[in-house]
């Protein structure tokens, strides 16, 4: 017996995401032969009456004729000539009679047997579909003669844990810690509250639950779920523990720019972000990384064994030679962690890239966006990204506000109306105004197209004005090749959650 989540046989310590698939699987090793009924045509020098004579296959009877042209449905044919060719004929016909039974062939194979050299035989077999307990009932009825036809059949079998003949189910019970969740790789672990149970019944010794739907629903934005699984099984009756899986956890992240599904177990840190995808530029990132305000925003996992880690950041000029170097303390006291690091705005100036190095994790390059302080319509956008954790782009193209408004009226009563000095009908009931946001990028490479991808997957991005924090909702992205081959703009078009508030 195996159990495994997500393809691991022991996926203790690993996050998943809750916009994935999170395949919880047992399956047992079985091994089993499958039901088999041989009817052969012995002798048909004994048919005397063949309209009376039956088989019984299962809860079924096939009938049969002396007439050819009446061997449809379930008759078969029978004759009294004992010729090879006519015992290979009525062969044929039983074949036909028994695949007509439409309950018999949803379980059963039907066809007629064949010497090496491909010669048909007046055999019939009538196999199981699936390996397991059970038989193929087959009986000659009488008045017909013995020697006609005869059967000889062999029980199907199976060995496996799920071979009850009343119950095979898998039971799965989840809990989830809620205050304090386990640290990852911690030594020591406390059981959470129960929340769910799921039950499947076993067909062919292999039984698949998808958990996402119930992570998702258990999840928060932002932060990570620990979970627990607990797995038994329950065979006519018996009661039987299969595996117990702690350390689980989970967070609200989906699948973009080809990247994992869910995070295997790791130690130290492990980078909250999906930068995979693309080109590598000397670093962990192969995505391209783009900065232009004087702060770094990024998200670690950590395990139990992190605490305060030092970072450092270098900043290099065109020829990648390092302008100056300065370290930052950060302290991993969570299972995810965000930070916010300043950068040197004098030396951030002179830049055109810079090196955020990670213990554990290794080496961030970011692309400095140039000129610094060019234009004026710069913004912002954060997001949680794909991988549970924050992260940002610096749009410092054109900016356009679109405002519009929702209005419902009524009407009003027209009593007043050789008394009154305002001529007026409708009134405004409710009033909604809608805006509409639309940044353009700089331009940048095709490898930096990926983390708006990213962006525009979210389920939660926001932006800060006038140092306030608005939740915003990405409704569009476009990106356009311009004239220079291999370098693109992108616009992304947002709405503001709570309109018009500022």
């Amino acid at each position: 017996m195996k159990i495994t989540l997500n393809g691991l046989e022991n996926p203790n310590n690993i996050i998943t995401f809750t916009n994935c698939p999170t395949i919880l699987t047992v399956s047992d090793n079985w091994t089993g032969t499958r039901a088999r009924s041989v009817i052969d045509v012995k002798n048909l020098s004994s048919v005397r009456t063949p309209d009376e004579y039956t088989i019984s296959v299962g809860d079924y009877i096939i009938r049969g004729t002396g007439d050819l042209t009446k061997s449809v449905g379930n008759r078969f044919y029978l004759t009294s000539s004992n010729t090879l060719a006519n015992r290979v004929l009525v062969a044929r016909k039983i074949v036909d009679a028994i695949s007509s039974l439409g309950g018999i062939t949803m379980s059963y194979r039907v066809w007629q047997d064949s010497d090496t050299n491909g010669q048909l035989l007046p055999r019939v077999i009538v196999e199981a579909i699936s390996v397991g307990i059970g038989n193929v009932i087959i009986r000659i009825n009488d008045p017909m003669p013995s020697g006609i036809v005869t059967m000889d059949g062999t029980m199907g079998s199976i060995t496996s844990i799920f071979n009850g003949s009343i119950t095979n189910k898998i039971h799965v019970d989840i809990y989830k810690n809620n205050s304090p969740i386990n640290r990852i790789n911690a030594p020591n672990w406390t059981r959470g509250s129960f929340i769910a149970q799921l039950e499947k019944t076993v067909w062919g010794g292999t039984v698949s639950f998808d958990l996402s739907n119930i992570f998702n629903a258990e999840s928060e934005i932002g932060t990570l779920s620990e979970y627990e699984i607990i797995v038994y099984s329950e065979v006519d009756g018996n009661i039987t523990a299969l595996g117990d899986l702690k350390y689980i956890y989970a967070t609200p992240g989906y699948l973009v720019n080809q990247g994992g599904s869910f995070i295997p177990k790791f130690t130290g840190c492990y980078l909250a972000q999906n930068v995979s995808r693309g080109d590598s530029v000397g670093g962990v990132n192969k995505s391209i990384l783009y900065v232009y305000y004087n702060s770094i925003v990024f998200s670690l996992y950590a395990d139990n064994s992190m605490g305060t880690v030092r970072c450092t950041i270098d900043y290099l000029n065109s020829s990648q030679a390092s302008l100056g170097t300065e370290t930052q303390n950060i302290f991993c006291g969570n299972n995810l962690n965000t930070f916010t690091l300043s950068l040197n705005q004098l030396l951030l100036q002179q830049s055109s890239y810079v090196d955020l190095n990670i213990p554990n994790v290794g080496k961030l390059r970011y692309n400095v966006i140039k000129p610094i302080h060019a234009t004026d319509e710069t913004q912002r956008i954060y997001w949680t990204n794909s991988y549970g954790g924050t992260s940002f782009f610096d749009f410092t193209g054109t900016r356009t506000e679109e405002r519009k408004t929702d209005i419902e009226t009524y009407q009003r009563s027209l009593y007043d109306y050789y008394n009154s000095d305002r001529q007026e009908l409708k009134k405004i009931y409710s009033k909604e105004v809608k805006i509409t946001v639309t940044l353009t990028t700089h331009n940048i490479v095709k490898d930096g197209t990926w983390q708006l991808f990213d962006l525009q997957n979210s389920y939660n991005a926001w932006t800060t004005v006038n140092g306030k924090e608005y939740a915003i909702h990405i409704t569009d992205i476009q990106v356009d090749e311009t004239d220079v081959a291999g370098i693109y703009t992108a616009q992304i078009e947002y709405e503001y959650s709570m309109g018009d508030t500022f």
